[in-house]
């Protein structure tokens, strides 16, 4: 070949070249889409493990509350006390003042040192919330309370609990 002609290619080594080349960018993209993969699954399994963490702490609070709301309700002597409450609601500072410390005792000695609760006494058709600190994630339970042998007067005792 003389200098100033250019080389050619043979048209069987170019179509060689260029299946190369596609090769070395598919296998690109498959890395990439391998190292996606592995990093979205590994993301998966650790949020996974932590909604688990979080469904457990909030079933034992709301197991534990619903214990002692059930142990309320079924006591003879404080249903008597909430049933005999004149004027609703009673926030958990009033619960001695109306008669209800009994009541209150009750849920302190029953509540879990890993949590801290407060109650409210409402009409069992009204709206019964409590201040809660805004920080945190506040379960809520509550027991209707209805009647005695001579009253009917039904009552909501609403539980709130938070992790302390």
């Amino acid at each position: 070949m003389s200098e100033g002609t250019p080389l050619r290619i043979a048209p069987k080594e170019k179509n060689k070249m260029i299946n190369k080349k596609n090769k070395n960018g598919w296998m690109k993209i498959v890395e990439a889409f391998t190292s996606i993969m592995l990093i979205a699954g590994v993301l998966i399994v650790i949020a996974g493990s932590l909604r688990q963490e979080t469904q457990s702490f909030s079933s034992a609070v709301y197991d534990s509350e619903y214990a002692i709301l059930r142990e309320i309700q079924l006591n003879n002597s404080l249903r008597e006390n909430i049933l005999a409450v004149p004027t609703l609601p009673v926030d958990w500072n009033d619960f001695e003042s109306s008669n209800l410390a009994n009541v209150k005792n009750k849920i302190i000695d029953k509540t879990p040192s890993y949590f801290d609760c407060v109650a409210k006494l409402c009409e069992i058709s009204g709206a019964c919330s409590e201040i809660t600190p805004p920080d945190r994630d506040v379960f809520v339970k509550s027991v209707f309370i209805g009647a005695n042998l001579n009253d009917y007067k039904p009552r909501k005792l609403n539980l709130f609990c938070w992790n302390g």
